[in-house]
């Protein structure tokens, strides 16, 4: 396939029971330097994909005969077709019929009536992440080929025992190669936004590592933000750091809320890369005309911001699991709203074996006693004494990379925080953390702490038990709002459900409470 989208070896499948469509279609892609074909039915679509290998399609999902859906079924069930994105054409709105496009394998939706500028978009999108996983593709048989071709003369030296210098000096010469492309991949500089101060460090313990950081440019002035960390080490741990940034900054460009860009990035680790390694990954989009800061939390540590008038340190816990392991896994997602002084820092694991004033951070919470302790944020150099303690650490520690991000002007007055999770009982416990830390960025006396607490609790509780019914999807969103003069706060909890009906809600009630209580501890 050819690095460019103008490239006369792109070629467009388009499959619409509407003449008018497809030539209109046809218009805009060729146009952009796609060659496009033409079919008038699923069943015709499928018999030019068998004459030529299309790089993608786009298929409407009403037709005759062969409709959208079973349509795509095929596609992805035919082993020389599968790889070949399907973008389904639309005038359905309804998430469901989305979900369910996507479930069987369609990689994007074009609604219509469609703006040309959005379909040659989408096309152009998918086209790319074809062209970055051929690159990736081919990266990684390089990697392989170096990993075989070390492993071989190993064997040899064994069976041997010669040239064992000369070997040893070839392998590192590869490993050396194989850290330049992944420091390749890191970011080269902090980002410079108006309002914010940034600092990074990254060291690997081997001479390869599998942590990694970026800093993603988005649209109307955002910045994408992440932390990730690869199970294990070495080249297995370097390809999937590889991966999974990629697909991260890939999926993050698409302008999607950061629960989703976790789900898409855990979906596409596991289809190509499959269920046999874990990824920790936390990201989160600053947006600097308001100081707010969403985020989602794939496994990985937590996040910790604090405070710039002496409240202390919170943790930013709201996601779900790690990624790379369970296909269908979601993430609940939440929104702070940063004040004058405040610090965000983020870390991998790796951090917990620094020494640090004769100890070993060992966990979180002497984490927090240091931040603490280094007084003021905007005063603290506790990177700096960190990234010192690294030539004390033991011997095989693990990878450390740290990130501070500090906010030098004041935030909205009246904005709190804003959290969205899954109507599952489990996810009651990220909305009793999330209004802890409310009440003590508010100094909340231990009283009003707990009535506030429970209220929201119950309120939401009220939402997962009752807005969707036995086996329904949605979400439960939470916002917090101050009025400073008034001095009052305020938290309103929304859900889009229809909720139930008298009799089958008191059938359904008592079981629901049962796992709510459960997944609390009480």
């Amino acid at each position: 396939m050819s690095s460019s989208p103008n490239s006369p070896s792109s070629k467009v499948l388009v499959v619409d029971d509407s003449i008018t469509i497809t030539r209109l279609i046809s218009s805009v892609l060729e146009k952009a330097g796609y060659q496009v074909q033409s079919a008038l039915s699923g069943e015709e679509g499928l018999e030019a994909m068998e004459r030529t290998r299309p790089d993608i399609v786009l298929c409407d999902i009403i037709m005759p005969g062969l409709d959208g859906y079973e349509f795509c079924r095929r596609v992805k069930q035919g082993k020389g077709t599968r790889d070949i994105p399907v973008i389904l054409l639309t005038s359905k709105t309804d998430p469901e019929d989305k979900v369910k496009g996507l479930e069987i394998g369609a990689a994007d939706y074009v609604t219509k009536p469609f703006d040309a500028g959005e379909l040659r978009a989408r096309v152009d999108l998918q086209y790319r992440l074809q062209v970055l996983q051929g690159e990736l593709k081919e990266r990684n048989r390089e990697l392989d080929g170096i990993r075989l071709e070390l492993v071989e003369k190993v064997e040899a030296l064994s069976e041997a025992n010669q040239h064992l210098a000369d070997l040893e000096e070839k392998r590192r010469k590869a490993l050396k190669m194989a850290y330049k492309v992944q420091l390749g991949l890191l970011p080269a500089s902090e980002p410079e936004i108006g309002g914010f101060q940034f600092s990074s460090r990254f060291i690997p313990a081997d001479d390869i590592a599998g942590d990694f950081y970026d800093f993603i440019p988005l649209a109307r002035g955002r910045w994408g933000i992440c932390i990730g960390d690869v199970a294990g080490k070495g080249l297995p741990a370097s390809l999937l750091m590889v991966l999974t940034k990629t697909l991260l900054r890939t999926e993050s460009l698409r302008e999607c809320r950061p629960a989703e860009v976790l789900e898409n990035v855990n979906r596409q680790i596991i289809t190509h890369y499959g269920s046999e390694e874990a990824v920790t990954l936390f990201y989160g989009i600053l947006d600097p005309s308001d100081n707010s800061f969403t985020y989602s939390n794939g496994g990985h540590e937590f996040p910790i911001i604090q405070s710039h008038n002496g409240r202390g340190c919170a943790e930013l816990g709201a996601g779900g699991t790690f990624l790379g392991i369970f296909p269908d896994a979601t993430f609940n997602e939440a929104r702070v709203y940063l004040n004058a002084q405040d610090l965000l820092f983020c870390y991998t694991d790796g951090l917990y074996d620094l020494p640090v004033d004769g100890s070993v951070i060992r966990d979180e919470v002497r984490l927090q006693e240091l931040m603490a302790a280094a007084g003021e944020p905007h005063k603290s150099s506790l990177i700096e004494k960190l990234v010192l303690s690294l030539a004390d650490r033991r011997p095989g520690a693990d990878d450390v990379t740290l990130i501070s991000m500090t906010c030098l002007r004041s935030g909205p007055a009246d904005q709190m925080g804003f959290i969205r999770i899954h109507n599952r009982p489990a996810n009651l416990k990220e909305v009793r953390d999330f209004t802890k830390q409310i009440a003590r960025q508010l100094t909340m006396s231990e009283q009003d702490a707990f009535d506030l607490v429970y209220a929201v609790d119950e309120a939401a509780a009220n939402s997962v038990i009752h807005a969707y019914g036995p086996g329904g999807a949605g979400f439960i969103e939470i916002a917090f709002q101050v009025d400073r003069v008034a001095g009052q706060l305020s938290a309103q909890v929304v859900d889009h459900g229809v909720g139930l009906s008298k009799e089958v809600r008191s059938k359904t009630a008592a079981a629901l409470d049962e796992d709510r209580l459960a997944a609390s501890g009480r």
